[in-house]
């Protein structure tokens, strides 16, 4: 069953999976950060610039390649390969800090320039890639950011002190910006999510709307099975709903579709769906049933409502070997108008020879 509560979840997963679903971004980053440490070593081969060199390659290919393999595995990929990706991701920006601050220690004046320019456009990339974990990002910036404006504390040149005086503006406006964008892809997340559930689900109950369930039903009708199980359809209506509208009110009305929805919720397993197709009618897919199966969970579904002051009738069909759904719905919808014929408040099994009773 999906419901409502489940759009947090899927948006702090979306969240989360920001930084691992643009390999081109990782590969420009990479290609930056390589070029840089390269250079250096190139220029000043000490064993510090070949020390950054060597470690910022290794980190490189082994987020390349958790990245790959997190993609290739399309959302199945374990928790544990995208924290190992995000941990190299705070090692790499705390060895490219140190690398910046060498740059501007070294006195060579195109390090200078190289490192910081090099570190001012990470922190752009940083912030536009990781809106979506803004304190992660921020950790990053800082990692990045502040050995660099220490290091002018160093220097002889009066001017690389400005780094150091502008650094808490710069760390201001990073957080600023990250704030913003970060709550402008919730909102939109959020608003696309919304958007989806309205689409496959009915407000008034939580289940899945008419378009909804009938496409999961034909989704479990064409899903491989294994076993002697089969899918099976409930078709519910209220009995005397009408009655309740046109003597109680709508409210009234709404509030018994609101508790049949919710007994409905509670009653199947979380394999199965339970949609409303429209006015008091519901629908119930159950995968990997048998006939008896099937009419323990109506006894259940009657018994539950027995309490709430509720009567429904089900009608109940097993989908026979290549049935489709039309066909399947329309024994199924048969069956309930055989329990609505034996009374109120019970069932049918579609093809038995006898109803049964709630």
């Amino acid at each position: 069953m999906t419901t409502r509560d489940s759009l947090d979840e899927n948006l702090q997963q979306q969240l989360l999976a920001g930084p691992f679903s643009s390999r081109s971004a990782m590969f420009v980053g990479a290609l930056n950060s390589l070029l840089i440490s390269w250079t250096c070593a190139f220029l000043h081969p000490t064993p510090l610039f070949l020390g950054w060199m060597i470690l910022d390659t290794l980190i490189w290919l082994t987020r390349l390649v958790l990245l790959h393999c997190i993609q290739l595995m399309d959302g199945l990929a374990p928790p544990w390969l995208s924290e190992v990706s995000l941990v190299l991701g705070l090692l790499w920006t705390a060895i490219l800090g140190v690398g910046t601050a060498a740059c501007v220690l070294s006195g060579d004046g195109v390090l200078q320039v190289l490192g910081c320019t090099s570190a001012v456009a990470m922190n752009g990339a940083i912030t536009m890639r990781n809106q979506g974990i803004p304190r992660y990002a921020f950790l990053q910036i800082l990692l990045t950011d502040v050995p660099m404006k220490l290091a002018t504390l160093f220097q002889p040149e009066p001017m690389l002190r400005l780094f150091l005086l502008q650094a808490p503006l710069y760390l201001t406006a990073n957080w600023i910006l990250l704030d913003r964008l970060n709550r402008t892809l919730v909102r939109a997340l959020t608003a696309e999510l919304d958007s989806r559930w309205h689409a496959t689900h009915d407000s008034l109950t939580g289940l899945y709307n008419r378009a909804g369930i009938l496409a999961l039903l034909e989704g479990a009708l064409h899903r491989p099975r294994s076993g002697s199980g089969r899918v099976a359809v409930f078709y519910i209506d209220l009995d005397d709903f009408k009655g309740v509208n046109d003597v109680q009110g709508h409210a009234a009305g709404d509030r018994l579709l609101q508790t049949c929805g919710e007994v409905l919720t509670l009653s199947v397993r979380q394999s199965d769906f339970a949609g409303r197709l429209g006015g008091d009618e519901f629908l119930l897919v159950v995968q990997d049933a048998t006939e008896n199966g099937a009419q323990d969970l109506a006894r259940r579904i009657l018994g539950r409502l027995v309490p709430q002051g509720t009567s429904v009738s089900i009608g109940i069909a097993l989908q026979r070997t290549t049935e489709d759904s039309p066909a399947l719905l329309a024994r199924a919808d048969q069956a309930l108008y055989t329990a609505k014929l034996a009374g109120k408040g019970g069932f049918s099994l579609a093809d038995a020879r006898a109803s049964a009773a709630g």
